[in-house]
């Protein structure tokens, strides 16, 4: 079989393109991060909060879950990533994720913040609240096993409750 000249180059065009999307694919469907728990997080969220008691987070997480983070406005994403010590994106599609590192500030609103939640490493759940309905910022990171109750305060804030824990 002979190839022209034009067919080689053809294909070398053709591999020089869809090696880098391959790649840069297969990375977006390693980082990212679907919404699957974050309705019923939601949900569980604010029906504790409607209760007006002390509360536990596993209480409304039903997703395994080591750590969880609380990122106020205004930070990169490559600070959120060095305070977790992981790397995620939440983009629902790779178009998003292609120009998500054209936006480094996600939280560029004073009255949003963000949760994020991680099981072995893995950002499980990625989570923006807006803080008129429930405020976390005065809790930097909560650990799983800790187990400590919360508390909310003035109808919003929730605080972590030192005199109560629940082992």
């Amino acid at each position: 079989m002979n190839i022209r000249r034009e067919h080689w180059i053809l294909i070398a065009i053709l591999l020089a393109i869809l090696i880098p999307f391959t790649g840069s694919y297969l990375n977006y469907t390693k980082l990212n991060v679907s919404d699957q728990y974050a309705d019923e997080f939601r949900n569980n969220l604010f029906e504790a909060l409607n209760r007006k008691k002390p509360f536990t987070m596993d209480e409304v997480t039903h997703f395994a879950w080591d750590r969880m983070h609380v990122f106020g406005p205004y930070l990169s994403r490559e600070q959120m990533q060095q305070v977790t010590g992981s790397t995620w994106t939440h983009s629902r599609t790779y178009i998003g994720y292609i120009f998500e590192g054209l936006d480094d500030f996600p939280l560029l609103d004073e009255s949003y913040h963000k949760l994020v939640f991680i099981h072995q490493g893995k950002v499980v759940l990625d989570i923006t609240l807006d803080r008129n309905n429930v405020d976390f910022l005065s809790i930097k990171e909560l650990r799983n096993t800790d187990r400590t109750r919360l508390i909310v305060e003035d109808g919003t804030h929730v605080k972590l409750d030192h005199g109560i824990t629940d082992r």
